[in-house]
């Protein structure tokens, strides 16, 4: 009979606090609520100016010469929905921005670009680059205006 006491006391506490759930952490409902209606309703920042209406972004693509695209990674959200950095900015999925990619598409761990001006889809993971010009992906990241410390870590990746 003594050997059940502890079992009994541990039933009796834990049956009072099983009712609590931990949901969604750090954040109150209101605060969860507040997020969910900025991911619907607000766009993107990108770099420091709000992205315009469509025809102002399409007038600034069609100025932009073929760049080599670079895509640093992507995060796709429960609801389907995501961003990829690409030339190290962040992209929505559905939005163009003046990076010479018209769409944005994340499929089986791979990036899919429509590239602006060449019409053509390329699929990049993660850390790949593609040069319009030559046709070719490198398995190293290009990471235009980045500076001096990526020029370095470049020339590491490409000694043998």
């Amino acid at each position: 009979m003594i050997r059940w006491w502890p079992a009994l006391i541990f039933l009796v506490f834990h049956s009072a606090y099983a009712e609590d759930r931990l949901g969604r952490l750090f954040f109150t409902p209101a605060e969860r609520i507040s997020l969910d209606r900025l991911r619907q309703n607000s766009r993107p920042q990108i770099g420091n100016a709000q992205v315009g209406s469509a025809a102002t972004e399409a007038g600034e693509l069609a100025s932009a010469p073929l760049t080599v695209v670079s895509v640093q990674g992507y995060v796709t959200r429960g609801g389907g929905k995501g961003t990829v950095w690409v030339n190290r900015r962040p992209l929505h999925e559905t939005l163009p921005a003046d990076t010479g990619v018209d769409r944005v598409r994340v499929t089986d761990g791979r990036v899919h670009l429509k590239l602006h001006g060449a019409g053509k889809e390329v699929s990049l993971k993660a850390g790949q680059s593609y040069d319009p010009v030559t046709g070719k992906v490198a398995e190293h990241p290009y990471i235009p205006e980045a500076g001096e410390w990526a020029a370095a870590e470049l020339e590491a990746l490409e000694r043998p």
